[in-house]
């Protein structure tokens, strides 16, 4: 793993070395993210193979977006109940996977289908005379008139929806977490010289906590069941660059307050600098519960 993450790290330098700017990093982060543990800790975990039938996986991105893909494992039709699936957030706010909002968009053409632009009448118009009046007069385009198209559609979220036998849905919204680029930034902005070291953090002490909770059926709605996944951010490690913008030091770091960073199901680094035009982090997602 080491050596894994040292060639992580001579990689990420000769990508940046390509830039034509000057490079500047001044610190790399480390976050990870990891399912709660159920409490019965002697119980059989649940997989695929012990006869799961669903599959909730919350998918977080660099910037701590959170979308939530729901997979069917059995072989029936698997029914959704969106009004009942909620996103809950680390103040505790639930919020429902149906949006009953409903969404309009409203697109307007113009065209000359049966219409006629006069590009004469059109340097008059706009004043022009002389010899660039007279070239333009006569020219004729189409018909006499011109003509605008506007077309409304309307998007409606559905309240239920179904799965095919092992496949898979994206449960359609999007939520936001403390977590990716956008927070370390505001972590060095509030400390940008202090290194950050809380390797191992307790979901109880955690600063990122949440929970997805989906509401299914196997026989055409007739009974549901509900699977409720909690996860919370358990690392949280920042270190400057203080050797001539040298990013090894600060891997190095990282890697040896917290060992098994590579191994998280969910993790970033990120290298906060000075360009925007090149990859600046680096992170795996494989979070998944089963029931």
């Amino acid at each position: 793993m080491k050596r894994l993450l040292l060639c992580f790290a001579t990689g990420t330098l000769l990508l940046f070395s390509s830039c034509t700017t000057k490079l500047k990093i001044t610190d790399v982060a480390y976050q990870s993210i990891r399912k709660v543990e159920k409490a019965d800790a002697n119980s059989r975990a649940v997989t695929p193979e012990t006869g799961a039938v669903i599959a909730v996986s919350p998918v977080i991105d660099d910037y701590g977006n959170v979308k939530l893909v729901v997979r069917n494992l059995s072989d029936k039709i698997m029914v959704i109940d969106r009004t009942k699936s909620f996103f809950i957030d680390y103040s505790g706010q639930s919020t429902m996977y149906y949006d009953p909002t409903i969404r309009t968009s409203t697109l307007t053409t113009s065209g000359t289908e049966g219409a006629t632009v006069n590009l004469g009448a059109i340097g008059s118009a706009l004043g022009i005379g002389g010899a660039v009046g007279t070239a333009l007069s006569g020219i004729n385009v189409g018909g006499s008139n011109t003509s605008g198209v506007s077309k409304t559609t309307y998007s409606i979220d559905q309240p239920v929806v179904s799965i095919g036998p092992n496949s898979y849905i994206d449960m359609g919204r999007e939520f936001s977490i403390p977590a990716g680029k956008e927070f370390f930034k505001s972590l060095y902005e509030q400390n940008p010289s202090v290194d950050i070291s809380r390797p191992q953090i307790l979901p109880a002490d955690s600063y990122c906590t949440f929970s997805v909770s989906v509401c299914y059926s196997l026989d055409n709605g007739e009974t549901f069941n509900s699977i409720t996944s909690n996860y919370y951010a358990n690392s949280l490690l920042q270190a400057h660059v203080v050797n001539n913008g040298k990013i090894n030091g600060p891997l190095r770091k990282i890697y040896s307050e917290k060992s098994d960073a590579l191994e998280e199901p969910w993790y970033i680094i990120y290298f906060n600098n000075n360009l925007s035009d090149f990859k600046d982090s680096y992170y795996i997602n494989n979070l998944v519960d089963y029931q």
